[in-house]
């Protein structure tokens, strides 16, 4: 089969889909075990709260057990999404640009780097991470024969093709991540909306006000 369809295989939502999901369940399972959060957790209590609020029923949602068993489970959720972008995002990342470097790094001179063009080439087209970068960059590299040697020169600087935009363009889950800090704030700014109107609970009663009547002997009566 061609490096094309191994690229797009490596890629495929159908085949990341469920390495982010099982990463995003193991980095929710470990938070489990913190100490806070294993001691104020409660998904059961949250989940019945919610269908409430799903009634139009708003009556728990300011009780303190909700207010930490919620905050438990979005800390949950924050552990999970950076455990599955480090596991299924950063490392990936850094696997594939150890492999190609270590490729370039073995050239130890110019001469052995324009020596072993053609097969460095070869070997760096079928990267799945840096394979269409390189393709487009070797097409602007001119060779010239030059005492009996061939030697390369790009027309192209390296970072038009070689940037943190090569990465975002093969995972959607970069092109998210700049949002997602976002999504924590609005949903604490929801909640803290929320507590704020039902936190006081019903207003205290009005003061009682003693009222006293003086007769003509100086005597009082309440």
């Amino acid at each position: 089969m061609s490096s094309d369809f191994w690229k797009s295989l490596f890629w495929s939502p159908l085949v990341r889909a469920p390495i982010v999901i099982a990463c995003f369940l193991l980095g929710y399972a470990f938070s489990r075990h913190l100490p806070v959060i294993a001691q104020q957790s409660n998904p059961t209590l949250v989940l019945q709260v919610l269908s409430e609020v799903a009634r139009s029923n708003i009556e728990d949602v300011s009780r303190p057990e909700f207010a930490y068993a919620l905050s438990s489970e979005i800390v949950s959720a924050a552990v999970g999404l950076a455990f599955a972008y480090l596991v299924a995002y950063v490392l990936v990342i850094k696997l594939l640009l150890f492999v190609a470097r270590r490729q370039i790094s073995a050239q130890k001179t110019m001469q052995n780097f324009e020596t072993n063009f053609s097969t460095l080439s070869e070997f760096l087209s079928k990267d799945p991470l840096l394979g269409d970068a390189w393709t487009a960059f070797g097409r602007t590299c001119v060779r010239e024969n030059i005492n009996d040697k061939d030697h390369y020169f790009a027309t192209s600087r390296p970072q038009v093709f070689f940037n943190a935009g090569l990465a975002r363009e093969h995972l959607f889950g970069l092109k998210l991540m700049p949002n997602i800090p976002g999504y924590f704030v609005g949903l604490g700014l929801l909640l803290t909306f929320i507590g704020s109107g039902r936190g006081g609970g019903r207003p205290p009663p009005p003061p009682q006000i003693r009222t006293c009547s003086f007769s003509a002997s100086g005597s009082s009566d309440e």
